[in-house]
């Protein structure tokens, strides 16, 4: 039996599922095409979803689980008119299993954590979708240093690096091109909201 094959042997099944929750929650954000990403994310999501539900994190699981849902739902590009409130319903479950299932911190970082995702997942742009998704990381993070997930922890590290990288690789601008472009927006609207103050008549 080879070294790698007898480390795999004398891996948990909580620590099988988070090095899958890792592979798979790291490298989505090196992907351009979205419907690849999401796909990505959905089987991480239940990866971990079951890695936390044995460490007996049951907010984080269901979190991970509603992501998965959510992951699926979105996986076409297309914005029926269910989908808005079936996001909305996921995060409600996500807030009721916080609740329900209240662990202080760790339960509040999840709900936090569970919205950021949400609203990236919401994004036709995978570039706003690795943007939001950076916020989403943070809360995670915490909340795997409060529960002791290692797994986690790696993942948020790499997945916030991968994200990084993936929000450089595919931008649009230079780093001088896009502040000098966010100033020249900021004073255009300065200057409108200026004007529009001028143009109002005075009070008598």
């Amino acid at each position: 039996m080879s070294t790698f094959t007898s480390l795999i042997a004398g891996l948990s099944l909580v620590d099988l599922l988070g090095a899958a929750g890792v592979a798979l929650g790291s490298t989505w954000a090196l992907f351009r095409n979205r419907r690849t990403i999401l796909a990505c994310q959905a089987f991480g999501s239940m990866s971990f979803g079951l890695h936390y539900l044995l460490l007996g994190s049951t907010t984080a699981a269901v979190a991970c689980s509603m992501s998965m849902l959510q992951s699926i739902a979105g996986y076409s590009g297309r914005r029926p008119p269910w989908l808005a409130p079936f996001y909305a319903a996921t995060y409600a479950v996500v807030l009721t299993g916080a609740i329900a299932a209240w662990h202080g911190l760790p339960s509040l970082f999840v709900a936090f954590a569970a919205l950021f995702a949400a609203i990236g997942r919401w994004q036709a742009s995978p570039q706003r979708m690795r943007l939001v998704f950076l916020l989403c990381s943070a809360n995670w993070i915490v909340h795997n240093l409060l529960v002791g997930s290692a797994f986690g922890l790696t993942s948020d590290t790499i997945a916030v690096s991968t994200m990084t990288y993936g929000l450089w690789r595919n931008r649009r601008h230079s780093p001088h091109e896009a502040v000098r472009i966010a100033a020249a927006r900021l004073t255009d609207a300065v200057r409108a909201a200026l004007g529009g103050l001028a143009a109002r008549p005075l009070a008598k």
